[in-house]
């Protein structure tokens, strides 16, 4: 049992080679991350992608730590478009963070009005 939320993060590079420039700087400077990446990201031609539905997100969490150190670090990266996405299971428990000129992810959120059977807008 516990809350729990569903997380999206995207690190979005410019191009291929970025990406592969980047890994090569990981391994020599900074290879914890690296190895976050490696575990816990999806890896696309131009992005990396970490998705998951009804996760425990729980700042003091080892593994939230990690993922949440690689979102941070590449987030700091003024060329690379980074979103971070959760939504709770409370109506109203939803954290976006945006980075970059691009706008690469986010949260639309809609629920079912019990008393008049419709869907509306969050």
């Amino acid at each position: 049992m516990g809350y729990r939320s569903d997380v999206q993060i995207i690190i979005e590079f410019q191009s291929e080679e970025e990406v592969k420039e980047t890994e090569v700087n990981l391994l020599i400077n900074n290879p914890k991350i690296l190895e976050y990446v490696n575990k816990y990201f999806d890896k696309y031609k131009t992005r990396y992608v970490y998705e998951e539905e009804s996760v425990k997100w729980y700042s003091d969490y080892e593994d939230v730590d990690k993922i949440t150190k690689v979102f941070r670090f590449f987030s700091a990266y003024e060329n690379l478009n980074t979103s971070f996405s959760r939504i709770g299971e409370d109506m109203n428990d939803i954290e976006v963070e945006n980075y970059g000129d691009d706008y690469i992810g986010g949260v639309s959120t809609y629920f079912v009005d019990t008393d008049h059977g419709e869907l509306r807008n969050g």
